[in-house]
């Protein structure tokens, strides 16, 4: 009975190995049925689809996930804990009920002997009867073999769609399976041949590309440019040159991407960077009058300026990226130009005001990239003029006497600073002597250290005080100077004054009295004519 027993626990154990092996066998050909029908399906997908590469490598993970956890939760159990043998009993018994718990109770009975309320020898002869069935029976066919021939029909199955697709495909399947790791395209009528896309895109600017295609050429296809925030659909056609289709991207601000479709051909993604041309970000100008002038020194933040003659200009500019190379550009050819320093973004120059222009700036970035559309700016120069004289008193040309006085009124403007007003005078014999030096005329009044910008002159002439004889004539001038650095002289017209004795200018002032008073009879006349028609009108 013991080497009985040896046998059937023998048997047992390997039938309890050969369903672990089952168990094993359908995992592997289920899985790998169920990966090959997965690979079918998602070419089809990416067939007409034409996902990206990122999309592609998700699917293929989260496919072999999903199936790894269906056959961990199918399989791995009862994998990695085998049958026992009381399992594998129960499982005899079922294929073959003439057991009836035999088997299972032949088993229990080796390991533990029976209770006092069992009869031993009626184990004795359950087991006994138990080992003379054991050899009528092939335990093996416990072993599921229709399951396992459905598992590998289905793996069959699987393999012959792969196959097929290999045949129906041959050149879209393998490169198909590239495509999980590579960025292959699938083949097409159509086939893309090159593409002639610059490197990158000037800001604002429209932008050239070409696309040579080969095989099926259709007129036209189109191409998708989008951004961060817009996206946008264009016709592209083809050009005069076979094969050759022609676009000219928008002007744009903003990075790009693309993808064309020609004819059944579509391209990966392509990506065209912007770059900005360099412009002025900030300009500033320190303008420093010449000391004379009495203007503080202030600041301009602009290009177009007007400036005192001689003032130094000192330039400070940023652009809006950094330069390889900056340069000022005159429009007149007689400008000696000045020496610009700096680097990067930020460039400084001074120049010294003398001649009015016109100018501009010339900026060369890192990519060789150079500015367009900087204005033309303008620098006009005020050149310091003569300081002007007006005269007020006399207003007219009038007689006087020895001892006559008369005012003298007049007001000055410069335009920085008056430095001086000389009252000059000279006695002459007659008034057609207009001829002469300046050295004959004296200072009657002098008013030094103005330092102002206007001045107003008022005096009282008083002909005693130069000692002046009847028969002669007195010219007066008055004489502005400025504080430039080469002082600017202004004159006012000569005052022309006759000298006649005292009792000649009475009596021609007597004249001018009674010529200009009208007869009182005349005026009570008029006024009586006044009232009479101021009557007429009151009857109306």
């Amino acid at each position: 009975m013991s080497q009985a027993l040896d046998q059937l626990n023998v048997e047992l154990e390997s039938l309890s190995k050969k369903l672990r092996q089952q168990v094993l066998i359908k995992a592997v050909f289920e899985g790998a049925a169920y990966f090959l029908f997965g690979l079918v399906a998602f070419f089809i997908l990416d067939r007409f689809g034409d996902f990206p590469m990122a999309f592609r490598i998700i699917v293929l993970l989260s496919g072999i996930g999903c199936l790894l956890y269906y056959l961990k939760t199918k399989y791995w159990l009862n994998y990695t804990s085998p049958y026992s043998r009381e399992e594998v009993s129960l499982l005899v018994e079922k294929k073959f009920p003439q057991f009836r718990s035999r088997l299972i109770s032949t088993l229990q009975f080796s390991k533990n002997k029976p209770g006092k309320m069992v009869s031993a020898d009626l184990v004795d002869g359950m087991m006994d009867q138990t080992f003379d069935m054991y050899g009528d029976y092939n335990f093996s066919e416990v072993i599921d073999t229709e399951a396992l021939k459905k598992v590998l029909k289905v793996f069959v199955i699987s393999l012959a769609g792969i196959i097929l697709m290999s045949i129906i495909a041959p050149q879209s399947f393998p490169i198909y399976l590239q495509r999980f790791y590579s960025q292959l395209a699938y083949p097409t009528s159509t086939q893309f041949e090159e593409i002639n896309l610059p490197e990158y895109a000037i800001a604002g600017e429209e932008t050239s590309m070409s696309i040579k295609m080969t095989g099926e050429l259709p007129a036209s296809g189109y191409i998708t440019v989008y951004s961060s925030e817009s996206k946008a659909e264009y016709d592209v056609d083809q050009s005069e040159e076979k094969g050759v289709y022609q676009f000219a991207i928008p002007a744009q601000m903003e990075n790009l991407s693309m993808r064309f479709k020609i004819g059944d051909y579509s391209s990966q993604a392509y990506d065209l960077p912007i770059k900005k041309r360099p412009a002025i970000a900030e300009l500033k100008v320190e303008v420093i009058p010449p000391a004379y002038t009495g203007i503080k020194a202030y600041t301009e933040e602009s290009g177009n300026l007007q400036v005192p003659f001689g003032s130094k200009l000192n330039f400070s500019l940023k652009t809006s990226k950094e330069l390889n190379e900056f340069k000022l550009i005159p429009k007149i050819d007689e400008v000696v130009l000045p020496k610009v320093q700096g680097a990067g973004s930020q460039w400084n120059f001074s120049l010294n005001a003398e001649t009015k222009m016109k100018y501009t700036f010339q900026l060369l970035d890192q990519d060789s990239l150079e500015s367009k559309g900087i204005p033309e700016f303008s620098l006009r120069v005020k050149v310091d003029k003569a300081p002007r004289v007006r005269l007020i008193e006399p207003s007219a040309l009038r007689e006087l006497s020895p001892i006559s006085r008369m005012p003298l009124e007049a007001e000055f403007e410069d335009d920085y600073q008056i430095a001086s007003v000389k009252v000059l005078y000279t006695v002459i014999d007659s008034e057609y002597d207009q001829d002469l030096d300046f050295d004959e005329f004296k200072v009657w009044k002098s008013y030094a250290d103005i330092n102002d910008k206007t001045f107003s002159l008022k005096e009282l002439w008083d002909n005693r005080s130069i000692e002046v004889e009847a028969g002669r004539n007195l010219k007066v001038r008055i004489q502005v100077t400025d504080n430039a650095p080469e002082p600017q002289t202004s004159f006012s017209q000569d005052i022309l004054i006759p000298i006649i004795s005292q009792e000649e200018l009475k009596g021609r002032l007597a004249d001018e009295f009674l010529n200009s008073v009208e007869p009182v009879e005349d005026i009570l006349l008029k006024l009586n004519d006044v009232n009479r028609k101021m009557d007429r009108l009151g009857d109306k």
